[in-house]
């Protein structure tokens, strides 16, 4: 370097003639380095890390793009700054995952309207948070007595081998509202004991659904009440049959064919018995 820390490269090409006529002059390379002469090899070692060939379409197109011409600045950033800027952008996002769930949490509570948040609440207002908090330490004593009186049947609806006796279903969903904790919370702030609640909620009503269509069913078969049951029909056909066989007098007893006649209503009341008796079998396996 000279004094005044300059590095000052030089490459001189000249045409050299040569003593002799015939001869085409050669072309000569000096290299100079702040004035002192080198070799063109000490040139290219030297001025090789400092000069580049760019291709100007080709940076014309990247410097376009702004994600390339921040790859282009971030070549000159030290490797330390790059790697704490990647731990600082890792901090950022889970630190505002963190903000965007505690505002979920603060979105979801539930406070009396009469109470204001305040960084100096009065007295008034504490005591207000007070009966509140005692509220839902009542609500979830009673809960808890719920979920013991819902759950005390489980013990006896499984056989000696511990297998389930009836609903497979309820007593699966038993089990997991057994399980459930009042405290423990979904990543959507959803209580798990709320969840395993509307579970069985759920399960009462189909189960709910399910009796009314099996009371629905009992009452087609045996309602006396409904017009179109099975056994209103049964008695329909009795009647039929009554009114057909209520004009045969004694006087034709000897008769041949009323004979026939008869024992054909007769065997036709054997069978009406016989349907009146499927039909209470099956009202009993109903209820």
């Amino acid at each position: 370097l000279s004094q005044d820390g300059k590095l000052v490269l030089k490459r001189a090409l000249s045409l050299q003639s040569s003593k002799s006529s015939s001869s085409k002059p050669r072309l000569k390379s000096t290299c100079e380095i702040n004035g002192r002469t080198i070799t063109l090899k000490a040139m290219k070692a030297i001025a090789g890390p400092l000069l580049t060939i760019v291709d100007a379409a080709v940076a014309a197109a990247a410097l376009s793009k702004p994600n390339l011409r921040l790859a282009v600045i971030d070549t000159a950033v030290p490797i330390a700054i790059k790697s704490e800027t990647l731990r600082t952008k890792t901090a950022y996002r889970k630190a505002r995952r963190q903000r965007e769930k505690l505002e979920r949490e603060l979105n979801s509570q539930v406070l009396p309207p009469s109470y204001s948040h305040s960084d100096n609440p009065n007295d008034e207002a504490i005591e207000m948070l007070r009966h509140w908090v005692d509220e839902l330490d009542a609500f979830e004593a009673r809960m808890i007595k719920f979920s013991e009186s819902a759950i005390s049947p489980i013990g006896s609806s499984i056989d000696s081998q511990g297998t389930p006796i009836g609903s497979t279903q309820l007593f699966d969903t038993l089990k997991q509202f057994e399980a459930a904790s009042w405290f423990d919370c979904s990543d959507e702030g959803v209580s798990e004991y709320y969840t395993r609640l509307l579970d069985f909620r759920e399960l009462v009503k189909d189960m709910d659904d399910q009796l009314q269509a099996a009371y629905s069913a009992r009452d087609a078969l045996a309602a006396l009440s409904q017009p179109d049951s099975a056994v209103t029909a049964l008695e329909r056909a009795r009647s039929h049959l009554f009114d057909a066989t209520g004009g045969q007098g004694d006087s034709e007893e000897g008769n041949g064919s009323h004979d026939t006649y008869s024992a054909a209503v007769e065997d036709a009341h054997e069978r009406l018995n016989a349907v009146e008796d499927a039909l209470s079998n099956c009202v009993n396996s109903l209820e």
